[in-house]
């Protein structure tokens, strides 16, 4: 029989994920953020010792987090196991391509200290290209470079970069990655590899941009038709990484770039779907709830669910906080108004902005895509309270 183990953690858990836990009797791995939140009191705990005796690579455990914030604890309790070693080759970047070298032999990449960074030759690069972490987490260190001038911008802002909100197994400035820029638009992907070792896909997103040097989350979309027109060739990539890495029972989030007709990944997350539970997007938009088909090892009949949707554009929005406002001025945020700007908003939840880079997440709805770039545009300020002069202007 199988154990079934979820660890719920910062920075956020939905209540679709923390109902699925409770209505279904689910044993969780706790820790702090777990011990501060009433919805995961008086629930069963793991005992650690039990769990290092079990043996993954049988079958006889089913791992899920929301949060690479967890992988630190799965990655000590499963150390030198087989296990551990395909978490990190999925979590560090230039594993992950050598990895799919066989699969893209002419993409280029270059794995960087940070040592050697500060004293990389710009003018001896070929542009562009995208550095970031080789540990990352959503956008954070992400810079599109397009010239010399952008690695010199690139490389001054990782010197002041604030790296204290996560663990450094989830983000660390220790190694980077240079590669090259792929064309194409992005895409993610929420999948698991099942009990048989195939790909199943609970989701496709489309992941637009405000422009050519935005690397934001601001807003990512599905719909019917998305699912129509990637789900084939999609779940033909996942099942070329299933022969490679031999994976079974493993859930992942995939970012992919869309050029032509193939997908080029960009990174593969191990052990959890979206981030900021995004992967309750699926639920909003088909009522396929993530964490039940993974833990079930079930599969969507995606014909008859997307032949019942509405067309249209299903989103999952974030509302950041602009880099350049000093958090210590806000007093609060206008969440009463904002929402006033999503007429077909689904489900708002409040982020802690003091601990956190975010005011809010949303899930809902569009009918247009005019009014998906509306929400990628849109500006915060008039919703951002100044501590000192009132409303921001």
């Amino acid at each position: 029989m199988r154990e079934k183990i979820i660890i719920p953690n910062a920075p956020f858990v939905s209540d679709l994920m923390a109902n699925f836990i409770k209505c279904n009797d689910l044993k969780i791995l706790k820790n702090d953020f777990t011990d501060n939140d009433e919805r995961f009191r008086d629930l069963k705990e793991i005992d650690e010792n039990v769990l290092k005796r079990r043996n993954f690579d049988n079958g006889e455990i089913v791992v899920y987090s929301n949060s690479e914030n967890s992988l630190s604890k799965i990655l000590e309790l499963f150390a030198g196991t087989d296990f551990a070693d395909k978490i990190n080759i999925f979590k560090d970047k230039s594993r992950f391509r050598e990895l799919l070298k066989s699969l893209y032999p002419k993409f280029y990449y270059k794995k960087v200290s940070y040592d050697r960074l500060l004293k990389l030759q710009p003018d001896t690069l070929t542009y562009p290209l995208v550095l970031k972490p080789a540990c990352g987490f959503l956008s954070m260190g992400v810079y599109p470079v397009y010239s010399s001038q952008d690695l010199k911008n690139a490389v001054e802002k990782i010197q002041t970069a604030n790296n204290m909100h996560f663990p450094e197994e989830v983000v660390n400035f220790d190694n980077f990655l240079l590669e090259q820029m792929i064309d194409g638009e992005e895409y993610a992907v929420d999948a698991f590899f099942n009990s048989n070792g195939e790909p199943v896909v609970l989701n496709i997103f489309y992941h637009p941009f405000a422009d050519a040097h935005d690397v934001s989350d601001r807003i990512y979309v599905t719909s019917p038709e998305l699912i129509a027109d990637n789900l084939e060739k999609i779940t033909l990539f996942l099942e070329k990484i299933a022969k490679l890495a031999d994976l079974k029972n493993f859930p992942f989030h995939i970012e992919l770039r869309k050029n032509g007709e193939d997908f080029i990944p960009i990174e593969c997350n191990p052990l959890r779907f979206a981030g900021w539970c995004m992967t309750d997007l699926a639920y909003y938009a088909y009522g396929i709830n993530s964490y039940d088909y993974f833990f079930n090892d079930k599969k969507p009949d995606w014909e008859k669910i997307t032949a019942s949707c509405k067309k249209g554009f299903y989103y999952f929005s974030i509302a950041e906080v602009p880099e350049d406002i000093c958090k210590e001025n806000i007093k609060a945020f206008d969440y009463q108004n904002f929402l006033k700007q999503f007429p077909e908003c689904y489900k708002m939840y409040p982020i802690d902005f003091k601990i956190n880079p975010v005011f809010a997440i949303l899930f809902g709805y569009c009918k247009t895509f005019d009014e998906v770039q509306e929400i990628l545009c849109r500006d915060l300020r008039p919703f951002i309270i100044d501590r000192h002069e009132g409303r921001e202007k």
